[in-house]
């Protein structure tokens, strides 16, 4: 698989994608998934998601994030980190609801993911937390070229 996202059917995939949550939480239950069979579970403390719902918000953003690119847009209130994709929020639950009770999330900017001593998030550990960037982000982009291509995941190269 060579992903590329100046590609234009890896583009109108992903446009395509923005405009149907649904389609948005697939690739979230895909990357999951994937994680967890992997085995990357294993490289961290907890499961994948106890891992992202118990204070590391800010790590499944970057992985949204790097996945959407220009497409992403990440928030965060100092409590939580979701991502804005198309007009529609998600953290590693899928769709997010803001509600009064989060306050206001304010516009963080991507390279802040990682600086929790800047943000309050989730602490970042490169030995725990990159290959499960490099997995959730490799899943992803799978995933969407796959979309793209119009390839099953047993045809497709891992």
């Amino acid at each position: 698989m060579k992903y590329d996202e100046n590609d234009p059917l890896i583009i109108s995939t992903i446009e395509d994608m923005i405009l149907d949550p649904a389609k948005v939480e697939n690739l979230i239950k895909y990357i999951y998934d994937d994680i967890y069979k992997a085995g990357v579970k294993e490289m961290t403390v907890f499961y994948p998601e106890s891992y992202f719902i118990m204070g590391q918000c800010n790590i499944y953003a970057k992985i949204l994030s790097d996945i959407f690119g220009k497409y992403a847009t990440t928030y965060d209130n100092t409590k939580h980190v979701i991502t804005k994709i198309g007009d529609n929020f998600y953290d590693f639950n899928g769709l997010y609801k803001i509600s009064e009770e989060d306050g206001k999330f304010i516009e963080l900017p991507k390279d802040w993911l990682l600086a929790s001593e800047v943000t309050g998030l989730g602490a970042y550990h490169q030995m725990d937390d990159d290959p499960l960037i490099e997995a959730g982000v490799n899943a992803g982009r799978r995933y969407i070229y796959e979309k793209a291509y119009q390839l099953s995941n047993e045809k497709s190269s891992r």
